[in-house]
């Protein structure tokens, strides 16, 4: 049978064995984005997502491996800019990230002094401010002083 090509086809099928999970668990401001079952098969698993502003730390999916679910994400909180702090230390936001409230974990801004304010410290009148899981630490400006000769009356 000379240019009949004879083919075959194996078709495999993978079983998932081990033990099944229950419900994956909770993450702190975070939401699981699939959907809920009572129970999970060994190797399946669920996809999380953070709230509006956090950031994920880790990956966004948890495994069920043999009954217990693989480590799941991390919500970083963001920073929220305090107007109030801004006015106690003399500064702004500058033009970039004006209106903005609230900065990403591991996210930069970048603050000045108010008008009529100087650094403190001898320190560049624009400061870049890291966020870090929701601490921020505000630069500090005064009000500039007066070079006015008192007056002699």
């Amino acid at each position: 049978m000379i240019g009949h090509a004879v083919s075959f086809c194996f078709v495999c099928f993978c079983l998932a064995t081990g033990k099944k999970c229950g419900r994956p668990p909770v993450v702190v401001n975070g939401d699981i984005t699939t959907f809920l079952q009572k129970e999970y098969a060994s190797s399946s698993s669920v996809e999380y997502k953070c709230q509006k502003f956090y950031s994920v730390k880790g990956q966004n999916k948890s495994f069920c491996n043999n009954g217990n679910w693989t480590e799941t994400p991390i919500c970083e909180e963001p920073c929220v800019i305090s107007q109030e702090e801004m006015q106690n230390r003399g500064i702004e936001l500058t033009e970039t990230y004006n209106g903005k409230q609230y900065i990403q974990h591991d996210d930069f801004v970048v603050f000045k002094c108010k008008s009529g304010h100087v650094p403190q410290a001898f320190l560049s009148p624009d400061f870049t401010v890291w966020c870090h899981s929701g601490n921020i630490v505000y630069p500090q400006c005064n009000k500039e002083k007066s070079h006015r000769k008192p007056s002699t009356s």
